[in-house]
C-alpha cells in the first residue's frame, strides 16, 4: 500500500512540476512578448529534462522503499519470534 502511495505521488509530483514550468514559461511570454514556446523547441528539451529528473528520483525512491521493506520484514519476524516464545514460555 505504502509503494502504491509512493507511486502515485511521485506522478502526481511529475504532473504538478510540468504544469508549473509550462505555466510560468506561459507567464513569462505574456510579460516579455517572447515566444519562448517556440524558438528551437525550447518546451520540449525542458519537458524531457524534468521528465529524466523525475525518473531519476523515482528510481531512488524505488530503491529505497526496496531498502525500507526489507528492514521492515525483518523487525516484523523479530517481534513474531519474540511474541510467540512469550507465548509458549508464559
Amino acid at each position: 500500500m505504502t509503494w502504491e502511495r509512493a507511486k502515485a505521488a511521485s506522478e502526481r509530483g511529475r504532473s504538478g512540476l510540468r504544469l508549473g514550468i509550462e505555466d510560468a514559461v506561459e507567464k513569462m511570454q505574456g510579460v516579455t512578448g517572447l515566444k519562448l514556446k517556440e524558438t528551437l523547441g525550447w518546451n520540449q528539451a525542458v519537458v524531457k529534462a524534468v521528465e529524466g529528473k523525475v525518473s531519476e528520483v523515482v528510481e531512488v525512491v524505488e530503491k529505497n522503499a526496496d531498502e525500507a521493506r526489507g528492514v521492515v520484514d525483518k523487525t516484523v519476524d523479530g517481534v513474531k519470534d519474540s511474541v510467540d516464545e512469550k507465548v509458549q514460555g508464559g
